[in-house]
């Protein structure tokens, strides 16, 4: 029997966590000036917080498929758990 390499992609929600610095008159005004702006921070380093990871479901995603299988190599979607599988070439490789 013929043995196929496939993977199951899924999508994810999960929280990162960016340090920074603002400068502010006291921690609160320093919050709320990151806050205000996200972008006036200068990011030193980030990680993804993986024990925050959860599945979403199609009906969270718009109805677009939130887990497909496809082959190793091949740009087509073999199964999903739902009908909109819409997916960039590129996450596909």
């Amino acid at each position: 029997m013929p043995v196929f390499d496939l993977f199951i992609d899924e999508k994810v929600t999960v929280w990162r966590r960016q340090r920074v610095e603002v400068e502010a008159g006291t921690i609160e005004e320093d919050a709320q000036k990151l806050g205000d702006d996200l972008g006036d921070a200068a990011c030193f380093d980030s990680e993804f917080l993986s024990e925050t990871e959860e599945y979403i479901s199609p009906s969270e995603n718009g109805g677009c498929a939130t887990t497909v299988i496809v082959e190793q190599g091949a740009k087509a979607v073999l199964w999903a758990n739902a009908t909109i599988h819409e997916r960039s070439s590129e996450s596909l490789n």
